[in-house]
């Protein structure tokens, strides 16, 4: 099975260069969000239709078993991977994305601990 944590590690290392260029930064805010996204939707063992309906599942399923914080944290990076994958116009920089990380990681490593 494939370790989501790769696309955590990898949006990592795409932003360590402070030269990283625009489309190493999308690419770190989608990346980062699907290492959560796939951690928790593992944790949480539901039966999924592995479509776009899973993702407001797992975030309806985090807050409904009290895992608000996590939600929220799933939540911002989700609509970070969002401005990042469909809207060119928006401009995502190195150190909004690296700001997100830093302040979703203990909730990322708690997640990967459930």
């Amino acid at each position: 099975m494939f370790d989501a944590d790769e696309f955590w590690l990898l949006a990592r290392e795409l932003l360590r260069d402070a030269r990283a260029g625009e489309g190493h930064c999308h690419t770190a805010a989608s990346r980062a969000y699907y290492a959560f996204f796939l951690i928790a939707r593992d944790h949480l063992r539901l039966p999924l239709a592995h479509n776009a309906s899973d993702h407001v599942r797992v975030l309806f399923e985090l807050r409904r078993r009290g895992r608000i914080r996590l939600a929220n944290d799933l939540a911002s990076l989700r609509r970070l991977r969002e401005l990042a994958d469909y809207d060119r116009t928006i401009v995502v920089n190195r150190s909004d994305v690296m700001e997100l990380l830093e302040d979703v990681e203990a909730q990322y490593q708690q997640v990967k601990r459930l």
